[in-house]
This record gives structure tokens, sequence and C-alpha cells, in this order.
């Protein structure tokens, strides 16, 4: 678990003072990790309370700012809300790293992918050595049909965190939709077979794509056993397999656990298959995806 998941410490820093913004910023970090991840709701309305009590304390903090609005688009899915906080953080202070990922988080939901890369070219440009970053903007670049960029920024993640499950992840998962699933099976071993869902999601992924069914259904009864955090994978799993049906029962859980992966349904490759189906159309409805609203972002 990330060091920033560890709502403790932060209550433990309101406990000593009350009116510090950043440690409610932070616990509302923390909790919104750990709610998508254990599909927790109530702790989900932890976190947004958390948050409105930083911004309420620090109106003029830019972090309060982007604390709250990344949580409005990949939770709450309130774009409007979302943009404003965003807005007011970029108002308050010069842009930043944080500020172009999120932006570019808010940009690739909408379907905006051009715009979505030019922000986080910015956030490389501005912090080199962020893994994050690089291999936010692979998934962009693999989402706008670049894969060989694409590769690029993944590999240059992984180079930076070798040990990262989640750009060992993204990198496998090009290297399905890139026609090389069993170098992406070997990627996918190689990822710690600690709490993280990614391995036995890559494993069932690349094993599908091999044509290895009881294999690929054996990693996929590990993921599923994760909880229900894990529902927009295994409803990509099931997508990228043709189990349409399959696909769409795991995105509707996704979507009562208000998992913040589906904040990407939109530009996922591996929903491709799903996109002609009325039950597509309906989910972006339920998630505010269905229209493409101007955006103000700088």
């Amino acid at each position: 678990m990330p060091a920033s998941a560890r709502p403790p410490r932060f209550r433990q820093a309101i406990a000593l003072d009350p009116n510090y913004a950043l440690a409610y910023a932070g616990l509302a970090a923390s909790e919104t990790y750990l709610s998508d991840e254990r599909g927790d709701l109530a702790m989900l309305r932890s976190a947004v309370a958390a948050a409105d009590k930083a911004v309420a304390l620090a109106p003029q903090l830019a972090e309060v700012y982007t604390t709250r609005g990344r949580i409005r688009f990949a939770r709450l899915w309130d774009w409007p809300g979302a943009q404003a906080d965003l807005d007011r953080a970029l108002s308050l202070a010069p842009p930043s790293a944080m500020t172009h990922r999120l932006y570019g988080y808010l940009l690739s939901t909408r379907g905006k992918l051009p715009e979505a890369v030019q922000e986080m070219r910015k956030a490389v440009e501005t912090d080199p050595m962020s893994f994050d970053d690089w291999w936010r903007l692979g998934l962009y670049l693999q989402a706008s049909g670049d894969l060989g960029a694409a590769r690029k920024s993944l590999q240059r993640a992984v180079e930076i965190a070798p040990q990262s499950s989640t750009a060992n992840a993204y990198l496998g998962m090009l290297e399905v939709l890139d026609g090389h699933p069993a170098v992406a099976l070997d990627r996918f071993r190689s990822i710690s077979n600690d709490e993280s869902s990614y391995r036995p999601f890559g494993i069932a992924l690349a094993e599908q794509a091999l044509g290895h069914k009881q294999e690929s259904e054996r990693a996929l009864r590990e993921l599923i056993a994760h909880g229900p955090g894990q529902s927009y994978q295994i409803a990509q799993v099931y997508a990228a397999g043709g189990q349409i049906d399959q696909a769409f029962e795991w995105l509707e859980r996704a979507y009562s656990k208000h998992d913040g992966a589906l904040m990407h349904v939109r530009i996922d490759p591996f929903m491709n298959d799903l996109r002609s189906d009325p039950r597509y159309k309906a989910l972006l409805v339920k998630v505010k995806l269905d229209s493409d609203p101007a955006s103000s972002v700088h």
C-alpha cells in the first residue's frame, strides 16, 4: 500500500491540530484510494467530507482544490465541480506537474485525447522523474492509437520505477494490444504477488489472448477474489475476450461502487467491442460522460 494510503497518520495530525487543512487533504486522498481498492462507499463519503473540510479551512491553498478536484472527477463524476476546483487551484499557484496531471485526467475522461496528451507532456517536462506521469502519458498515447510513442513512455516509467506494479501492468497491457501476449504474460508474471490485483488481471488478460482458456479463468477467479474494487478490471478481461454480457455485468458493479477506473471507459481500447451496444451509451449517461461540453482548460 502506498505511503499516501495511511489514514491513521493523518487522523493523528488532525488530532494534534484540528485546523490543519493539509492533514484533511491527505486524509481525503488516502481514504479515496482505499475506498476504491475496497469498493467502500462509506469511506468515499468520509473522503469527500475531509476534502470539503480542507477547502473550508484553507480556501486560498491550491493543494486543497486539487485534492477535491480529483475526487470529484475520479469518483463522483462531477465534471463541472472538478473543473471549477482545478481552475481555482491554477488561479492560486503557478502550473505544476500535479496541475497538468489532473487536467490530463479530466480531459481524457471527456475523450479529449490530444489535449490530455499535451497536458501530460507538460507534466513530464515539469517533473521528468515522475513515473506516475510517464505511465499516464503512455496510457493516453495508447488510447490515441500511437503505440510506438506509448511504448517509449511506459518503458520510461518502468525504468524510473522498475518495481511499480502499475507501470509494469500498463506496459503489459500495451503488449497485449500490440499483439505480443507471450511478452505480456512474462511482464505480468514479473509483478510482485502481493496485494496488488494487477498480476492476476494481467495473467488473465494475456492467457486469454494466447488462447489458454483454463489458465485465464484460473487467474480471473483469483482477480475476482480480490474483492469489489476490481470490478472494472474484471470487465476489461471479459470485454477483451468478447464476453459482452459478462463485461456489462461487471461494469454495472463498477458503477455501483463508484470504481475510479470507470473514468477510463471512453478511451479504453479493451472496451471497443462494447461501444455499439445500447448498454454502453446508457453507462456513459449514468456517469455523465455522454456529452462533450466545452472545456475551459488553460
